[in-house]
């Protein structure tokens, strides 16, 4: 399953409850592309872990998503390539 949220106007109102949800309720979820939503947090972004498993991409270009989240990302993450 791939989910691309490309572009803050696209989804302006994209927030750590909406990432939250990916995490949660789409758990085969294999390809995530927020780059360009200035609304998540790092804290939104490490939610993510909980896809650990079946994540293999996600992009977080030209977001929020610190040095240290992206490390830490990578950490949790080890099969999934990510796109700081």
């Amino acid at each position: 399953m791939r989910v691309a949220i490309c572009d803050a106007s696209a989804l302006p109102d994209a927030s750590p409850v909406a990432v939250g949800m990916i995490a949660e309720c789409l758990t085969s979820l294999e390809y995530l592309d927020v780059s360009r939503c200035p609304g998540l947090t790092d804290m939104s972004f490490l939610q993510l872990g909980n896809l650990r498993r079946t994540l293999r991409y996600l992009n977080v270009a030209n977001s929020n998503a610190s040095a240290d989240t992206v490390n830490a990302l990578r950490l949790m993450m080890p099969n999934c390539e990510i796109v700081p």
